[in-house]
């Protein structure tokens, strides 16, 4: 097996859709950096009031969120890890709303908060403060690189 990307875009209008070619490539750039050889992941790119609705429904939260990762099952990599697969949903509107905390391009913005939401479906966390610099070192590394 493979690693699958799924890729769907179909909530937004077209001119506001992203390159499924870049998306990917960050995507990859996550799994490579992990060493991961087999798996699957589908990344949503949806509408603000949509997100909102789910961070509602699913983690009790009544406000827009950025990006929300769902596992859905542990497939066993060829590497070193397991990794928990799931869907990834995004927000680019309020990846839009973002840019001028982080100073981040939009697409740089979108990319963080995948390379962000890939980690988490990767078992990384930001809770305890040693967690955070890791994840967030990660995803700075790997937006170097993009």
């Amino acid at each position: 097996m493979s690693f699958q990307i799924e890729i769907n875009q179909s909530a937004l209008p077209k001119h506001r859709r992203l390159s499924e070619a870049y998306l990917k490539k960050v995507a990859n750039s996550v799994i490579y950096f992990l060493k991961y050889k087999e798996g699957s992941v589908s990344i949503a790119l949806v509408t603000k009031p949509m997100l909102h609705e789910v961070n509602r429904i699913y983690r009790g939260k009544d406000k827009p969120t950025d990006v929300l990762s769902f596992q859905y099952e542990k497939v066993k990599s060829s590497g070193k890890h397991d990794l928990h697969w799931g869907e990834i949903l995004i927000s680019p509107a309020m990846a839009r709303l973002n840019i001028p905390e982080f100073g981040l391009p939009y697409k740089k913005e979108v990319a963080r908060l995948l390379i962000h939401g890939m980690l988490h479906l990767a078992g990384y966390d930001h809770v305890k403060p040693t967690e955070a610099k890791a994840m967030f070192g990660i995803t700075d590394r790997l937006l170097e690189k993009i």
